[in-house]
């Protein structure tokens, strides 16, 4: 017997098309904790050096992405990434798609954005998504049923 079988998981034989399930969104928000708010929490802990550039970095996201204004942003690290973290959660599909780029785009200085890719593109394949980043951007493609 197969684990996914002993565990009663079904595997997905539909492709997400135009749409995001739990499963893919959780996923995908953990890529974006572990590579980009777990670093910056341990360079403010660490090495005060890279400091200004996560600044900017964060600033960035609620200035350029969020459209919100710089005061807005909450000044403790936690409330920041719970208030992500809801905006993350409550749009749709296209919003995170929209979202995952920017921070490929935006996270350059900072980390190395194909490792980012790769690893989004690894969650979206494993959970049978209509999206890839293809070089350096988020496309749709044609996804075959499975069977």
């Amino acid at each position: 017997m197969k684990f996914k079988e002993v565990i009663n998981v079904e595997a997905r034989t539909e492709p997400l098309v135009d749409s995001m399930d739990h499963n893919l969104r959780c996923s995908l928000w953990d890529i974006l904790m572990v590579m980009i708010f777990e670093r910056y929490f341990h360079a403010k802990k660490e090495n005060q050096e890279t400091l200004p550039a996560w600044e900017t970095f964060f600033d960035q996201i609620y200035q350029d992405f969020l459209k919100l204004p710089l005061d807005d942003r909450p000044p403790d690290y936690n409330d920041m990434k719970l208030d992500i973290q809801k905006w993350f959660y409550k749009n749709d599909h296209e919003f995170t798609y929209a979202f995952l780029q920017f921070m490929s785009e935006a996270y350059q200085p900072i980390g190395d954005k194909f490792t980012f890719q790769k690893h989004c593109n690894f969650v979206l394949e494993r959970e049978f998504a209509d999206r890839r980043f293809i070089d350096g951007e988020i496309m749709k493609i044609k996804v075959q049923r499975r069977s």
